[in-house]
């Protein structure tokens, strides 16, 4: 089964969007996602960028290069914000009640 929708970097869907290849689009937090008005080469109708600053996005532009944002994943930072205060709390804790 063919996924309908494809990853690509958000130059390609810049690119897609001066040529009229994109029939509507969809914003949310860090990504955009565009249904084509005809399928691709390969059979996918949508595609899938994670978002750019506009000022930088119009800055790579002119250089033709393809460019893409990548989100880190910050899940054992989050975790460790939490957890290193709370054992720090508990070890002054176990300290003073000695």
């Amino acid at each position: 089964m063919l996924r309908e929708t494809e990853a690509v970097p958000y130059s390609e869907v810049q690119r897609l969007l001066r040529e009229g290849q994109v029939k509507s689009v969809k914003i949310t937090g860090n990504t955009i996602r565009a249904e084509l008005t005809a399928p691709m080469p390969d059979g996918h109708t949508r595609v899938i960028a994670t978002r750019v600053d506009p000022a930088l996005a119009k800055e790579l532009d002119q250089y033709g290069i393809a460019y893409d944002q990548v989100v880190e994943g910050t899940l054992l930072r989050d975790l460790l914000s939490w957890i290193v205060p709370a054992l720090a709390f508990f070890a002054i804790w176990m300290f003073a009640m000695r």
